[in-house]
């Protein structure tokens, strides 16, 4: 069975998706200019209430920022709604940058799936909300912005579509049995590339933990340093465990980074199979060929 990450992290990848253009998601955040900045930002508003966004994202073509939260369970808390409330554009133009900050208006939008949005639509006072369905994004209540309610005034359909999960793979909340895939085949890659001239991944007896995450994390950078250190935590306890539990791992690692023609090859075919191996302890997690063939190879997917 194959391991999923959990609602929330897959919400937080669907709207990354919006804010990007390409054929397989609909790009209808980037269409109205919108970029995503800040993941994962603590930010202290103007009453001196604390909220946490899961995604900010701005145009700077509008001058609006919105800040989303992503609701991947059944419950709204009421104190984080009026806490919300009182969220003013001041507020935000630390995080994100406009050409004009003093003219930045700023919107809360919740983000839910089709499961809990019965629960949340009635909790949330009035905010928009979008709710990704199967087979379509809904938007209840209008953002103001009439550039992007235009373009929601009616479900936004997601037949054929392939919906992102690259973007924010894994948060420090999910299962190992999502992470350990991810890491994987980062280390390999990030191996191969200290063999080509690259940073090495390991660093003595520890790990390049910034190199890999920002190999794993298209967003790293946009992600606060509050959630970057719960993160480095979080798969540092997860490599160190593996190397501890088994140090074949380090020791092909490191003859990966200073191989030389075929030992390469020979080393990755063995890194392939101890991968695969790891994998399946997990007994959930799906074949990876496709993915060895891509990192061996240079393809990108």
């Amino acid at each position: 069975m194959t391991a999923e990450p959990s609602s929330h992290t897959k919400l937080i990848n669907y709207l990354i998706g919006l804010c990007k253009k390409g054929a397989r998601w609909p790009s209808i955040l980037a269409e109205s200019g919108f970029e995503v900045q800040v993941l994962e930002q603590s930010l202290r508003t103007s009453a001196g209430q604390h909220v946490k966004p899961d995604v900010i994202a701005a145009s700077n073509r509008l001058l609006w920022a919105l800040a989303f939260e992503c609701k991947g369970g059944l419950n709204a808390d009421a104190s984080q709604v009026t806490n919300y409330a009182g969220l003013r554009p001041s507020d935000l133009t630390r995080w994100v940058t406009v050409y004009s900050p003093s003219q930045l208006q700023s919107r809360v939008c919740y983000v839910a799936t089709e499961v809990n949005h019965s629960r949340l639509v009635d909790r949330i006072g009035d905010f928009p909300m979008l709710t990704f369905n199967r087979d379509s994004i809904v938007k209840t209540r209008d953002f103001g912005i009439s550039d992007l309610d235009g373009r929601f005034q009616t479900p936004v359909s997601l037949i054929g579509m392939m919906p992102p999960l690259g973007y924010y793979p894994f948060s420090e909340k999910d299962d190992d049995a999502v992470i350990v895939p991810w890491l994987l085949r980062t280390l390999v890659q990030l191996a191969l590339n200290k063999y080509r001239g690259g940073p090495e991944v390991l660093l003595g007896a520890s790990f390049n933990l910034d190199s890999v995450l920002a190999s794993s994390h298209h967003y790293w950078d946009c992600l606060s340093a509050e959630h970057k250190a719960a993160l480095r935590n979080r798969v540092d306890g997860i490599l160190m465990r593996m190397i501890n539990q088994d140090p074949e791992w380090k020791e092909l690692l490191e003859r990966l980074q200073a191989g030389r023609g075929i030992r390469v090859r020979g080393t990755l075919t063995q890194l392939k199979s101890k991968a695969q191996a790891t994998i399946d302890e997990y007994q959930r997690q799906p074949r990876i060929d496709r993915e060895w063939t891509q990192v061996a190879t240079g393809e990108s997917s």
